[in-house]
């Protein structure tokens, strides 16, 4: 579809072959002239040598996955073909009724109740109201037995997510750290309204990510004492310092062969 979308768009030299897809695909850059640049700290020799950076760009501008004189009347016919495979993907490798649950928290833009019913693959491996089921009740703590945590009822869940995440960190030079907000509209005594941000209600959490925004760790923000182990860094400067000179973290830096600095506490060797 992309070779016949270059040629209705005048592009008759294309010619994209099935091994440059995949070539493609596999170049996830923050900015596509990077990887080619000479400077050492973005230059990436596998990647550049793969593929000229024109040759990217080319494909970049007529990538296409369905034919536009033929779409169906649908939002998402232009990426229906692609969605089919993914969910095709997504069910050969389908582990248990839970997975369907993370994977409709990552994918919400269909809707709770219409996402099932649109996707045959998902439809028929669940019906929509186990799924409602499960994801009502959907626990993952005692809730006879929880501490004064704001978020206790997922603080031990989110530490194995930061451990998960932590485990398949790929290295990185350079790591980022800023707020972000999980949307939520419910009540609850840690939930924020924050005007400038895309999402206006719900969970700040501090994200420590790497520069393609790969998810290394996090704080979820329950008050301002939230990370606040030094006052006189306020509740940002700690929170940096804390993602920042985490043991486990400068360790799994070490196995990357990535150095760090930073302060060691003796209360969190």
């Amino acid at each position: 579809m992309t070779n016949l979308y270059a040629l209705q768009k005048g592009e008759h030299n294309l010619n994209l072959t099935f091994e440059e897809v995949r070539v493609f695909i596999t170049v996830p850059v923050p900015r596509v002239k990077m990887y080619w640049e000479q400077a050492p700290d973005v230059n990436n020799q596998a990647i550049s040598t793969a593929m000229s950076r024109n040759h990217f760009l080319q494909i970049m501008r007529y990538l296409h996955v369905c034919d536009n004189s033929n779409l169906i009347e649908d939002t998402f016919a232009k990426v229906s073909p692609l969605w089919q495979k993914l969910n095709e993907r997504r069910l050969k490798y389908f582990n248990g009724e839970i997975n369907l649950c993370v994977d409709e928290a990552i994918i919400p833009y269909f809707g709770k109740h219409a996402y099932p019913r649109q996707d045959q693959a998902i439809s028929t491996a669940m019906s929509r109201n186990r799924f409602l089921q499960i994801m009502r009740y959907l626990h993952v703590c005692d809730n006879s037995n929880l501490d004064d945590d704001k978020f206790s009822k997922v603080s031990l869940f989110r530490q194995k997510l930061n451990e998960r995440w932590l485990k398949y960190c790929y290295g990185e030079m350079n790591s980022y750290l800023d707020e972000a907000m999980i949307l939520y509209f419910g009540k609850h005594g840690a939930k924020q309204h924050i005007q400038g941000k895309p999402i206006h209600f719900g969970y700040k959490v501090w994200c420590l990510c790497t520069q393609l925004g790969y998810l290394i760790q996090s704080v979820l923000y329950a008050g301002a004492s939230t990370g606040n182990t030094i006052p006189e860094l306020s509740v940002g400067g700690s929170i940096v310092t804390e993602l920042r000179n985490k043991i486990s973290l400068l360790s799994h830096f070490k196995t990357k062969n990535l150095t760090g600095m930073g302060t060691v506490r003796n209360n969190r060797i």
